[in-house]
């Protein structure tokens, strides 16, 4: 064991109670990814690359702080605490990523012991013991095209709401998702055409939709929870409608 990873484990038990680990994640174990949050984003969650670079070293303090965390600590975890922390080592990477040529994006990094991508991540958190479709609406994306980055880490305790929450936020940009009636045909973000398949199991299981196939009948029937009213009313009452992802159209 490095003295980097024996120090990290030695003050996750002195100073975090017995109970508190038990129970999940202590409430300081995101302080400082936390402040960093805060002092790198823009009020619409948008990174600002010049405050990246000159909290670069704070950034990479973050970095190392997951890097250490000890493969029986997460292990002892609930699922949704793992899945957290999962988005949450995303995003700070993403981060680290925007002050870096792009090839950085798809380069292996330490984690709990071993190494990892960006990709693998959200790869695991599509799986099981998580199967969370949303997830990757709380990704930071390297390519500045996807969701937000809330000014807050995500904690297991509250991911289900925050999720939602994103959902709903995602889709209200009609840049992600719009609708032509006169032309019946629904815009949606190409985040979702890469990950149809995720949906299935969750949201798959529905008679709405028949014209179209299992995969993209899941999506929809995810979208359609998640917009506002009209656009919901139209979704559930169209007779039949195209389903178009934004991709292969001009914005």
């Amino acid at each position: 064991m490095s003295l980097r990873r024996a120090i990290t484990l030695f003050c996750l038990l002195a100073f975090a109670p017995p109970a508190v680990l038990a129970a999940g994640v202590p409430l300081h174990f995101y302080r400082d990814y936390d402040a960093l949050l805060h002092q790198v984003l823009d009020p619409q969650g948008e990174p600002r690359p010049a405050l990246l670079r000159a909290h670069e070293s704070q950034l990479t303090h973050v970095l190392h702080h997951f890097e250490d965390f000890p493969p029986a600590h997460f292990s002892a975890w609930k699922p949704k605490d793992q899945a957290a922390f999962y988005i949450n080592v995303y995003n700070a990477r993403v981060l680290q990523t925007l002050t870096l040529p792009p090839a950085a994006a798809s380069q292996a990094f330490p984690l709990l012991e071993g190494k990892t991508t960006l990709s693998e991540l959200e790869r695991k958190l599509s799986e099981p013991p998580f199967e969370e479709p949303r997830a990757f609406l709380a990704l930071l994306s390297p390519g500045h095209q996807g969701p937000s980055l809330r000014s807050r880490p995500y904690y297991g305790a509250q991911l289900d709401s925050l999720l939602e929450e994103q959902s709903w936020v995602f889709l209200r940009d009609a840049d992600h998702f719009r609708i032509d009636r006169s032309q019946n045909i629904v815009f949606l973000s190409a985040l979702f055409e890469k990950r149809e398949k995720n949906f299935l199991k969750l949201y798959g299981q529905t008679g709405r939709f028949p014209f179209l196939n299992p995969p993209q009948r899941a999506v929809i029937n995810f979208v359609s929870q998640h917009v506002q009213s009209k656009d919901r009313d139209y979704l559930m009452k169209a007779p039949v409608f195209s389903l178009r992802y934004l991709n292969e159209v001009s914005n």
